[in-house]
C-alpha cells in the first residue's frame, strides 16, 4: 500500500501546509479581518478540490468531511476573512495529522517491490509479478494466487508465498493431466494425477501408436518431472509443519513457476474446469 499511495499522503500534507502558509503572511501584507481577495479564495478552493479526492480514497473521513464542510460554507461570493480561513485550514491540517497517526503503514523494501501488485481500478505491478502474470494468460484463474504469492514475497511472508505458488502450479498440473486423459475425479489429488501421467507415458512408449510418440513421451516425461519435484519440494512440505521457507528459496520457486508456465504456454496447454472442492459431508482424500 505504501509504495502506491504514499505520494497521495504527501500531496495532502504539502497541499494543506501550503494553504496555511499562504494565509498566514506578515500582518503588513493584508488585514486579517478583511474578506479573502478573489484570487486568494480561488487558490484555496482549487487546492482543496485537488486534495479532497485523495482524502476520500485513502479513508480519511474526518479530514474529508471538514474540507467538504468548508467548501459548502463559503461558496463563491461569500468569502471568509483571512483569519477565518486560516483557522479553518489549520484545523483541517491538524485533523489530517491526527488521522495519519491512527493509521498503520507497511513498507516494501526496494528489492522486493518488483513482486508487489495492487488491486482496484489503478493496478500497479512490479516487474517480476507482471512477468509471472503474463505467462498465465491461458490460466486466468491462477492469477489471483500469483499476485498473492508476489505480495507475500514483498511483505516477507515467504512460506505463504510458496503455498500460493503451489496453488498456481496446480492449475498447470490439472491441465496437463486432463490432456493426458486422467479422469476428472482424480484431478483433486496430486498423487493420482502424477500416477495418471506416468500411466500415459507408459502407454506412449509401449504402444507407439502415434508417429510423434517419442516427442510426446519426452514432453510428458519432462512435465511429470516438474510436477513431481513441486509435489515433493513444495506442495507436501508447505502443507505440514514444521517446514518453513527462506526468501531465497521462495524467490527461486517464483522463478521456477514462471519457467514452468512458459513451458506450458509453448506446449499449448490452457486452463480447464477445475475440480470441485470436497464438502464436509462427502470428504475425499487429497494427497
Amino acid at each position: 500500500m505504501l509504495k502506491v499511495k504514499a505520494k497521495h499522503y504527501v500531496e495532502i500534507g504539502e497541499g494543506l501546509a501550503n494553504i496555511v502558509l499562504f494565509l498566514n503572511p506578515p500582518l503588513t501584507v493584508f488585514n486579517k479581518d478583511a474578506p479573502l481577495a478573489d484570487d486568494a479564495q480561488n487558490y484555496v478552493l482549487t487546492s482543496l478540490a485537488q486534495i479532497e479526492p485523495h482524502c476520500e480514497s485513502l479513508g480519511l473521513p474526518v479530514t474529508d468531511g471538514l474540507i467538504e464542510q468548508f467548501i459548502g460554507r463559503y461558496p463563491p461570493g461569500t468569502w471568509p476573512t483571512y483569519e477565518q480561513a486560516f483557522v479553518a485550514m489549520s484545523a483541517i491540517r491538524d485533523t489530517f495529522k491526527l488521522e495519519l497517526q491512527a493509521q498503520m503503514f507497511f513498507c516494501v523494501l526496494p528489492h522486493r517491490t518488483t513482486y508487489y501488485s495492487s488491486a482496484g481500478p489503478r493496478i500497479e505491478s512490479g516487474a517480476d509479478i507482471a512477468g509471472l502474470t503474463h505467462t498465465l494468460e491461458a490460466f486466468p484463474d491462477a492469477k489471483y494466487d500469483a499476485s498473492e504469492a508476489g505480495n507475500c514475497l514483498a511483505f516477507e511472508r515467504f512460506t505463504a508465498a510458496v503455498y500460493h505458488l503451489m496453488r498456481v502450479a496446480e492449475y498447470g498440473l490439472v491441465a496437463v493431466a486432463a490432456a493426458a486423459g486422467v479422469e476428472s475425479h482424480d484431478h483433486r489429488s496430486w498423487d493420482k494425477m502424477i500416477a495418471g501421467l506416468h500411466h500415459h507415458i507408459n502407454l506412449l512408449s509401449s504402444q507407439k501408436l502415434a508417429a510423434n510418440w517419442k516427442d510426446e513421451e519426452k514432453k510428458y516425461s519432462d512435465l511429470v518431472a516438474w510436477f513431481t519435484a513441486i509435489r515433493n519440494g513444495w506442495r507436501n512440505p508447505v502443507s505440514h509443519i514444521p517446514r518453513i521457507y527462506t526468501e531465497d528459496i521462495a524467490r527461486g520457486m517464483f522463478v521456477a513457476t514462471k519457467t514452468l508456465f512458459e513451458r506450458l504456454h509453448r506446449e499449448g496447454f490452457t486452463q480447464i474446469h477445475m475440480p470441485v472442492i470436497p464438502t464436509l459431508e462427502n470428504p475425499e482424500d487429497d494427497v
